[in-house]
């Protein structure tokens, strides 16, 4: 990063490239799984496959943005690694990744945090999405993703702003 910044390339361009790139892999990383998944293993993705891809793409660009969010807070490389791998266990936590959910929603803290956690929404979503179920889950999970992104698009260039030769030009 800094052997961008120092060149004349702006930041907002070096920004959207770097979106960009989290979301290419991300894409193809969902290709691969589904190709693999269903020749090789025979598993069912259900019926709902474009609003399956829907989500997981959102779930995509939020991740994408996040890191983008990370290393526009922080500047220093080992702060931004940290807190990166500090917000993926509590994220994972708060989505049912190491305990069931009922016993994360069990309190009203986590019930909270669960309910605005992008990865919370995108399993319960896709679950209902496979097993057929009429919920408008993926819709709420769709909406989260993209609104966090940019929220955090927008806090981060505004912090980024504030900092002594971090404008956006």
């Amino acid at each position: 990063m800094t052997r961008l910044e120092t060149s004349s390339i702006k930041k907002i361009n070096i920004m959207i490239s770097k979106i960009a790139l989290g979301i290419f892999i991300g894409i193809m990383q969902i290709i691969i799984i589904y190709i693999t998944s269903t020749r090789l293993f025979g598993v069912n993705w259900g019926q709902k496959l474009i609003y399956i891809f829907v989500v997981l793409i959102s779930f995509i660009i939020f991740s994408s943005v996040l890191g983008i969010f990370i290393s526009m807070i922080f500047h220093n490389q080992k702060t931004a690694y940290t807190v990166n791998n500090i917000l993926i266990i509590i994220m994972g936590f708060l989505g049912g990744s190491y305990v069931p959910i009922c016993l994360v929603k069990s309190s009203r803290i986590t019930n909270f945090l669960c309910n605005i956690m992008p990865n919370y929404w995108a399993n319960i979503a896709l679950l209902g999405l496979h097993y057929n179920m009429e919920t408008k889950y993926y819709i709420i999970s769709i909406l989260i993703s993209l609104s966090l992104s940019l929220i955090m698009l927008i806090v981060g260039n505004f912090i980024s702003k504030q900092r002594v030769g971090g404008n956006f030009d």
